[in-house]
């Protein structure tokens, strides 16, 4: 059984199918003139796909499929929330924004701790120094919280290319641009900025290896996930609207590796995000 199955099933809008009242044709109507990137999920995708007649053999269709089924994929396995598909043509380098909650994993790091590290002290450069959830809220001049300050930026490359130090250089300005607004900020104010902003670079490839080693000497914090895209079923094609219905896109889907570099690594420590990660990768191959 694929992850596909449990991730998208509750996004689907399969009872489209079955009726053509007038009330549904209405619905088709204003689906057929809504703009695709304001769609947020795969299965309102593919009836707009039907809808409007859209060739699903085009790097247009793969790409927004991509993400979209990304886009729930970071919310039910990474518990992430608060996401919004983004990509489009004015989307300045990044395809999906939202929220990271990080307390979901520090309330299990315990679980990956060893006797001795559950009584070491938190590095200076942790997150978790910072963090309102770890400190005592009567003495702590703490001030962000794991589970509501953390933002993600996503972007997602479907492609059979590898990724390579390029993408990772201009992902670097795209970051920067992003979490500054375009303006200039004080170095206190980017650091703070850049403990609470994580970059996911997702792609089915790997990367090369001077992509990693750019990756690591970069100065943001990025995570690199290697996850497949979807794939229609062939053997569920029984008539011409199946590849048009989600639960027909059962193959693929795979999360086969996610990669920390040097910064999210230092930024992350106590959380034992690299165990958990290794858990939901061995969690999502069972599923």
């Amino acid at each position: 059984m694929y992850i596909t199955r449990t991730i998208c099933s509750k996004y689907s809008c399969r009872h489209a199918y079955n009726s053509f009242n007038s009330s549904w044709k209405i619905h088709f109507r204003k689906l057929s003139d809504q703009s695709p990137s304001l769609i947020q999920d795969c299965q309102t995708y593919l009836n707009y796909c039907k809808i409007n007649q859209v060739n699903l053999d085009t790097p247009v269709f793969r790409g927004t499929f991509y993400e979209l089924y990304l886009l729930h994929f970071l919310q039910d396995y990474l518990h992430c929330r608060n996401l919004m598909k983004v990509g489009g043509a004015y989307d300045n380098g990044i395809d999906i924004l939202g929220k990271w909650n990080l307390n979901h994993f520090y309330q299990r790091s315990d679980v990956f701790k060893s006797a001795k590290e559950k009584s070491s002290k938190i590095p200076t450069t942790s997150l978790l120094k910072q963090a309102i959830e770890v400190s005592d809220p009567t003495t702590s001049k703490s001030s962000i919280s794991l589970e509501n300050d953390i933002n993600i930026l996503v972007q997602c490359k479907n492609s059979s290319k590898k990724i390579t130090a390029k993408v990772i250089r201009e992902l670097t300005g795209i970051y920067y641009y992003h979490i500054n607004g375009g303006a200039l900020k004080s170095p206190s104010a980017t650091k703070t900025l850049i403990s609470t902003h994580y970059l996911f670079l997702v792609s089915p490839t790997r990367l090369t290896p001077q992509g990693i080693a750019q990756l690591d000497q970069s100065q943001i914090p990025i995570i690199h996930m290697r996850i497949d895209p979807l794939q229609h079923n062939p053997n569920k094609s029984i008539d011409e609207d199946s590849v048009y219905k989600l639960e027909n896109w059962d193959i693929g889907g795979q999360l086969y590796s996610i990669y920390l570099n040097t910064v999210a690594r230092k930024l992350l420590t106590g959380l034992k995000l690299e165990l958990q990660l290794e858990a939901l990768i061995k969690q999502t191959f069972l599923n």
